[in-house]
């Protein structure tokens, strides 16, 4: 028989590997991939959007703005995700 504790644990309830965040940025980190790793899903998205509304001005011959930001964000990413990557894995199961 189940006990009620079995369905109270969380989905993904295990802990996010450094190494691999940190893998996930070098080779994905322009699509918000390390943040969909580290469950911080809004972000994630965020940066998606950011990117592919980038490659639409980029084709519309309006600019490059949008990949300067994501690269100032992807900048910041690699000197903070080892602390978003503790935060989440502090998060109480």
């Amino acid at each position: 028989m189940l006990s009620k504790s079995t369905f109270k644990e969380p989905i993904n309830a295990e802990s996010k590997n450094n190494v691999t965040a940190h893998t996930l940025l070098i080779l994905f980190g322009w699509l918000g991939v390390h943040r969909f790793y580290i469950d911080a899903r809004k972000s994630g998205t965020l940066m998606l959007a950011l990117f592919a509304l980038s490659v639409l001005l980029l084709l519309a011959n309006l600019g490059v703005a949008g990949f300067v930001a994501l690269f100032f964000w992807w900048v910041l990413d690699v000197f903070t995700l080892h602390q978003l990557v503790q935060k989440r894995n502090a998060i109480p199961s």
